[in-house]
């Protein structure tokens, strides 16, 4: 995925949100609240990994999302410091930031709304249908 984008990989445990690519943390944050995964750390490098551009500034792109609610596996639990009693259930884990901060964010994802309603729709006909 690096090199495709013409980027390499950041493999530095203990930065921050706050010292990310401020956009697309954002984007990442939501998206992981949205599909309620919990399962990551940007510090720890866990289930995140890190891209730098050319200038020096850095991405955060999230992955393996098994233990995220909107996946639901038997055996996705949340951590137990966490609020939450299932995965099913949401706790925001991005930076703390007020609503208008994070206005931009929240429009991208409603501008692909009914999209991502036909993407969820038709997986769930997959994935319970007997031919599945």
């Amino acid at each position: 995925m690096a090199r495709r984008n013409h980027v390499k990989l950041f493999v530095q445990k203990g930065v921050t949100q706050g010292e990310l690519d401020f956009e697309q943390t954002g984007l990442a944050m939501v998206f992981q609240y949205m599909i309620g995964n919990t399962d990551f750390a940007v510090t720890a490098l866990h289930n995140i990994v890190l891209i730098q551009d050319s200038v020096g500034v850095v991405y955060p792109v999230p992955y393996d999302f098994d233990w995220s609610g909107v996946i639901w596996t038997p055996y996705a639990r949340p951590d137990a410091r966490l609020p939450i009693q299932t995965v099913r259930q949401r706790t925001f884990r991005g930076m703390c930031l007020a609503p208008e901060e994070l206005a931009a964010v929240f429009a991208r994802f409603n501008a692909q709304k009914e999209a991502i309603y036909r993407c969820t729709t038709a997986s769930s006909r997959r994935a319970w249908s007997p031919s599945a």
